[in-house]
Parts: structure tokens; sequence; C-alpha cells
């Protein structure tokens, strides 16, 4: 191909050397100096791993000068997380479609006849890096930009002592899906009650591709008052831009609650004269402050704070619980076939393949939640499977690979596990699943 042709294809990437799980934005760039029909262009196709792929925003349109002659051109982005390690290879785009008389900008009534014409685009390599030896642990998060913000809705300074407030833990990241952002720990003092919301998750499309966001929202009731500590909270996530470890960190802070406002006294009534000899019951509460009993009004007040109390929990319960879902579940029996995918691909000691039966077991397991990677099933198990998943991403995405993986572990307790609807922490209040399979 030459810009001298009727039709070519440019592509390219930003990063052909990403890291595992990281941000590629393949951009296609389609360019026509004759109006064509029929067209169409595929999809990228990768050999060498697993990817997922998903196309970034809408085309873009304009013209542009090749060697002399215009051409109009069709821009198209997607954004490819490779899935595992090593060399991977983006295959040519691949245009076809139909010649017309003439040119976008010339209409010549005796030119050639149509014909079919299928270009091609040059193939992109990229070595995918493992995930870095001395990353610390927890979630892998390779993004250009990321960050945790807090928001209250009453001001951290004027917080007083039985009343709620609502704050709100914001981690957003760029070149990540909402789905891969952890659930951020928000652990408060004891003299704080907490209720935590569903988290909201949000994507969006930006000129560096994926925005992700994931929001806690949680009601925080001091129950005493004085000057409290809030301890520091920090994510580690991996620079891909400055190719380094930094931390995404809220600094400790110290707040001071306020004592909540005593309920006033109310005035004892002054008992009237009664014409019986002796004082029946009524009299009894009719007589002077000194007989009343001492702190009849702290207990009343206590009283109607305990009753609050109740009745304020009530509501966040109420409204934390997930929506019922009107979606027909998937009965044990049409969960049986991807069960026995899961053992018999463990008992194989293939470890891609039980990750990809893993992943198919989960989504039809949970089909409101769309999982992408299996660290998102440790949510959902117990602790002996969880650290049996990071075994298996260590072995699929780490840099040392040269002992085998045995999956006999895996199976034997993915086959024990009670598996519990409660223990899905996002079952509710996500988008539309981002990744398409």
């Amino acid at each position: 191909q030459t810009n001298h042709d009727d039709v070519f294809i440019e592509v390219s990437v930003d990063n052909d050397q990403p890291y595992v799980q990281a941000q590629v934005i393949f951009k296609v760039k389609l360019f026509r100096a004759i109006a064509t029909s029929n067209a169409t262009l595929s999809e990228p196709v990768l050999n060498g791993g697993q990817a997922i792929v998903d196309k970034l925003g809408d085309d873009n349109s304009y013209e542009s000068q090749r060697g002399g002659r215009r051409y109009v051109v069709i821009e198209r982005r997607y954004v490819i997380f490779p899935q595992n390690s090593g060399k991977m290879t983006i295959e040519p785009v691949v245009f076809q479609g139909q010649t017309g008389a003439g040119g976008f900008f010339r209409f010549d009534p005796f030119g050639p006849a149509g014909k079919t014409i299928i270009k091609r685009s040059p193939a992109i390599q990229l070595d995918v890096k493992p995930i870095p030896a001395d990353y610390p642990g927890g979630t892998w998060l390779p993004a250009s930009k990321l960050s945790l913000q807090e928001q209250w809705s009453v001001s951290p300074e004027k917080l007083k002592q039985g009343e709620a407030t609502t704050r709100t833990l914001i981690l957003v990241a760029e070149g990540l899906a909402a789905s891969h952002l952890p659930a951020v720990e928000d652990v408060l003092p004891d003299e704080f009650k907490t209720y935590p919301d569903q988290p909201e998750l949000e994507e969006r499309d930006g000129n560096t591709g994926f925005v992700g966001t994931r929001r806690e929202k949680m009601a925080v009731i001091p129950t005493t008052a004085g000057s409290f500590t809030l301890p520091s909270l920090g994510i580690y996530w991996w620079n891909t831009l400055e190719d380094r470890l930094e931390t995404a960190e809220l600094p400790e802070r110290e707040i001071r609650v306020a004592t909540a406002a005593n309920i006033p006294a109310q005035q004892a009534p002054v008992a009237t004269p009664q014409s019986r000899s002796e004082p029946g019951p009524a009299d009894a509460l009719m007589q002077s402050p000194q007989n009343t009993e001492p702190g009849l009004w702290h207990w009343v007040s206590l009283f109607f704070f305990i009753l609050w109390m109740v009745t304020l929990f009530a509501w966040y319960r109420a409204r934390s619980r997930p929506p019922i879902q009107h979606k027909k579940q998937e009965s044990q029996a049409s969960l049986a076939p991807l069960n026995k995918k899961v053992l018999k691909s463990a008992d194989r000691d293939d470890a891609m393949a039980t990750r990809d039966a893993l992943l198919d077991w989960a989504n039809s397991r949970w089909p409101q939640q769309h999982f992408v990677n299996i660290g998102q099933l440790k949510s959902c198990v117990d602790e002996a499977l969880s650290q049996e998943i990071d075994a298996l991403n260590a072995y699929l995405y780490g840099r040392n690979n040269q002992q085998a993986w045995k999956g006999d572990r895996l199976a034997k307790l993915f086959q024990s596990q009670t598996f519990s609807e409660n223990k899905n922490k996002e079952d509710a209040g996500k988008l539309e699943p981002l990744y398409k399979s």
C-alpha cells in the first residue's frame, strides 16, 4: 500500500509494551479518495493470548491530504486489555467494499465500472509485561492516573452527637473499567455507627481511554461527643506512564463531634385544691417538683433517642436492600455442566481453561454481575478458595511460571464450597456490563 492508493488503512497503538490487564488504545484510520458502497471494516482480532476488546466512543470523520490527494478519513478507536503476558499479535484489519464510478470530489460518468476491492492493514506486535515482582499485592491496578477522594453531606467540622451524615469515598481511574476497581475499606472509630450503601459504578469514554469511577457511600452517626482521629486510607496502583508504584491516599484527619442539644425540662404543673380529704393517684402526680422522681427526663430522653436510632437503622436497612430481581434465576441443573467444566479443567491442571471455566460459571451463577477477571470471585467465596484463586492469578500473570500449576486443591475446594447470594457484595447498582465476550 502507498499513499497513492484510492483506499488504504493505517493502524497504531499508544503502547506496544503494555502491562497485563493494562489498557491499550488501538486506532484504525480508513482513507478513501473514491466513493464506496457495501463497505465493511473488520473488528480487531488478537492471536497469541486472550484479551478483552471494546470500541471506544463513536467514529470520527474528517478530510486529510496525503501525497497531494484529498481523502475522506474514518477514524475508529478501540481499547484492548490483554489478559496474559507474553507476545501477542493484533491481526490485520480488513476493508472490503465496492468502488463506484468517480470519487468523492469529482464525478466521471465515463470512468471505469465499479469493482470489489479488499485492503488490509499491517499487523501489530505487542509484548505484554507481567505484574512487577515488587508489586505489594492486593488488586492489580495498572492505570495512567488514579485518585481517591471523599465527600461529606455535613462538614466533618460540624458533626453533632446522634446526628447522621453521609460519607462518600470516590475512586477514579484513567485506563481502567469501573468493574475492575476494588472496594475501599473504611474503618472508623468505635464511637461511630456506620451503615454502608451499595457501591455506584460509572464508566465514560475519555481522550485517554476508559475512565472508571467507583463510589462507596455510608451513613455515619457519631454516638459520643469529643475529638476523634479518622485513620488514613491508601490504595496501591501502578502508574503506567511513569512505570512505577504509587499510592492513592486520604491522609489521617482530626474531627470534633459536638455534644447533642439537651431536651429542655418542662415546668411541673401546680396542684389545685381538692375537696377530698385524702389524695388520690392524680394528686400524687400533681405534687411539687420535690416529690418528682429524680432523673425522669433523662430516662425519657434516652428512650426517645433509642427509638429514633432503631427507626433510622431500619430505614437504612430497607434503603440498602438490593431490589427484587424479576429475572428468572439459573437453576442448579443448568449450572451442572459449568461445574463439571471447572472441575475437569482443574483436574487436567490446565490453568487457562480453569480460569475461563470459572468466569463462565460465575457469570451464569450471578447473571446480574459481569465478571471479567477471576479476582472478582474472591468476594463470593471463602478464604481458602480465595487463596487458590490468588495462586491461579499469580501463575497466569506472574513473572515466574517455571513451576507447573496444580489444580487438585482448587477443584476440591470448589466442589465443597457453599455459595451464598449474600457473599456477592456488588450484585446491585451496577451499570450495563462494560466488556463484551
